[in-house]
């Protein structure tokens, strides 16, 4: 057993990227050497007397671990033998003082801005398509931009936006609770000519959230509707006039099929795409700012106003100058894309506490192949929309980490990506 360090610890290596503005000096890149952090899949109270000179002689700088305030002893051991911690959340057991996992359920929350015109490729590869044939390019004073339909040569049920096409969480992590999604579509509309007799409940639109569900590998897979709203012209405002269109939706039921086994897995919608769907009214024109897909705790983190922010900077405040602390460890191994704007509001605020010199720091694995495509059984889906990109590059793009911590399994990415940044 006091041998553990050999068998049981999964060994990562932190990549620090050199162009990513930083405020303070993170102690990560100050390090002389290669930062080498290992994660202890256990409690830190499972920690040996003898472990913390294992730890030191096998070369590492610290390491990732559970509950370490759960108890005052518990951070100071590390301290008394020059070990250096990135706290994690315990998630199995729970912590004793709950508040220290704000950094953990916040990076859980879900909240990601999908333009219609598409994502700027500065913040991420994933994206909305659109129809070409059918939708055209606009923008009010630069300030929104999207894409726009109208009038009667658009075929009646035409997909005029659609995709990204990436996992979305069913459940938070170890199955606590679903995740409750609010879609919100923002959209106007229009009049070409002078609307019929009774047009207040013509439907403008169908805002569609669909899944490919992976099935039987002689079959292939099938496209699943998860939710369907209809969007009548009473739904607008007035002519002209933004209006957030918005529905609700979960996951549950829609993850990958039980015989793939894994847990996590199963807490995973493998393809899901938003689609707004044209219903043929040759009076109007409908036009497409944004999508925004969130839940709960998302909408908390990036809503300034709430507590929030105060609990993850007060947090940080309290161990803005323990020098054995070296970083926080968000979500390991974020599922889902919705989780990197959170991650990046989280980074920001610890960034923004003064005399704090950490950053927020997560793992990857990413599949077999670092790509979104999950597991073994990942030939069931085709390498198509947002299921084709690579997990840590897209992290890297829309959660702007200077710390993405790799794990060292034997796939062909990152190595490519590291490479190319370095």
């Amino acid at each position: 057993m006091k041998k553990f360090l050999l068998t049981v610890l999964t060994t990562l290596v932190i990549i620090s990227l050199p162009f990513q503005e930083v405020k303070a000096q993170d102690p990560i890149t100050n390090y002389d050497g290669i930062p080498l952090v290992v994660y202890w899949a256990k409690p830190s109270r499972m920690l040996y007397p003898d472990s913390y000179q294992q730890i030191r002689d096998m070369g590492a700088y610290g390491i990732v671990v559970g509950d370490v305030f759960d108890a005052p002893q518990y951070l100071g051991y590390f301290t008394e033998n020059n070990v250096k911690v990135i706290p994690a959340y315990n998630g199995g057991t729970g912590w004793v003082n709950p508040e220290y996992a704000y950094i953990f359920v916040y990076t859980e929350g879900h909240y990601t801005t999908w333009e219609a015109e598409g994502t700027d490729p500065a913040n991420g590869k994933a994206t909305l398509y659109y129809n070409t044939h059918y939708t055209s390019y606009f923008n009010e004073g630069d300030t929104i931009q999207g894409r726009w339909a109208g009038g009667s040569q658009i075929p009646d049920n035409k997909v005029l936006i659609y995709g990204p096409g990436y996992p979305q969480n069913a459940y938070y992590n170890y199955n606590i609770g679903q995740v409750d999604y609010r879609l919100d579509c923002k959209m106007k509309i229009d009049t070409i000519t002078t609307p019929p007799p009774g047009f207040l409940d013509d439907t403008v639109c169908v805002i569609k959230v669909t899944n490919l569900k992976a099935i039987e590998y002689a079959l292939g897979v099938v496209e699943e509707t998860v939710d369907s709203f209809i969007v009548k012209v009473s739904d607008f405002n007035d002519w002209d006039i933004w209006t957030t269109i918005d529905t609700t939706y979960n996951l549950v039921g829609f993850g990958y099929d039980d015989i793939k086994g894994s847990r996590a897995v199963q807490n995973r919608a493998g393809c899901v795409e938003f689609k707004i769907i044209w219903s043929g009214l040759d009076y109007l024109n409908l036009y497409i700012d944004k999508i925004r897909v969130s839940d709960q705790r998302g909408r908390d983190l990036l809503d300034p106003t709430l507590q929030a922010r105060i609990q993850i900077k007060t947090m940080v405040e309290n161990y803005a100058t323990d020098t054995t602390i070296i970083g926080w460890y968000g979500l390991d191994e974020p599922g889902s894309i919705d989780n990197y704007e959170p991650f990046r509001v989280v980074d920001s605020l610890i960034q923004s506490v003064l005399g704090s010199n950490v950053r927020l720091h997560t793992g990857f694995f990413g599949g077999y192949n670092g790509k979104y495509r999950w597991g073994f059984w990942a030939w069931d889906y085709p390498d198509t929309l947002a299921l084709r990109f690579y997990q840590d590059e897209e992290f890297w793009l829309r959660a702007k980490q200077k710390n993405i911590q790799i794990n060292l399994y034997s796939y062909y990415y990152p190595w490519r990506f590291i490479a190319s940044i370095h």
